[in-house]
């Protein structure tokens, strides 16, 4: 049964189609984690979805919820809201589909179509106190997702993803927000230590795959 279902996967993956597993089941992607401590496992984010399923937000504070909403879009993740009841004012909107008790979903979510196809390379910066994503094409561009409020490294630019001006500049920045950023070497920078060895994915070709619903 097992070898059906791959070869069909394989399949629809070719045509670009992506599949992930409900809660722990066969094949694919988790869509829960239901481990205690799960949202300080920041490394394990790529691999599960958290859903907050039956009314699990109210168990986080809102200042919660979205820091581990950014730290999973950081690492590639995701988590699923509960939608329709906000916990804390108990009101209910049955008509409006999109409400979730995650108060910056929204802000995050375009911020993270904006960022994704400079998503191709992630390194963990020092003390664990953020994600940097470099492009595939060279190690000067790339998207900062800070952890923890700072300064802009000597030597590189950065501009908010969801800015209306294009100028990009040094400065001060804000954990939970996300930068587009370019410099000469940022990983050097950033004092991101990187191997001997060259990494394969540069000079490589990536398009962000298409949504349907």
């Amino acid at each position: 049964m097992q070898r059906i279902w791959w070869e069909e996967f394989s399949r629809w993956s070719r045509e670009g189609v992506a599949w992930f597993a409900e809660s722990t089941s066969f094949p694919g992607q988790s869509c829960s984690i239901e481990v205690a401590g799960w949202e300080e496992a920041t490394w394990y984010f790529p691999y599960v979805n958290k859903w907050y399923r039956v009314k699990g937000e109210r168990h986080y504070s809102k200042a919660k919820l979205d820091e581990t909403l950014f730290k999973a879009m950081a690492n590639r993740g995701c988590t699923s809201p509960d939608l329709v009841v906000d916990h804390w004012t108990k009101e209910r909107e049955p008509k409006r589909p999109g409400l979730t008790t995650i108060p910056s979903f929204s802000r995050l979510a375009h911020e993270y179509l904006k960022a994704l196809p400079l998503m191709r390379r992630p390194y963990v910066l020092p003390g664990e106190t953020g994600i940097l994503w470099i492009h595939q094409k060279d190690g000067n561009r790339g998207v900062w997702f800070p952890y923890v409020d700072g300064d802009t490294p000597k030597g590189v630019s950065r501009r908010y993803l969801l800015s209306d001006t294009l100028e990009f500049t040094g400065g001060e920045v804000s954990s939970g927000y996300s930068y587009e950023v370019e410099g000469e070497q940022l990983l050097e920078a950033f004092g991101v230590r990187t191997p001997p060895l060259k990494d394969p994915r540069l000079g490589g070709t990536w398009s962000p795959a298409s949504y349907a619903r």
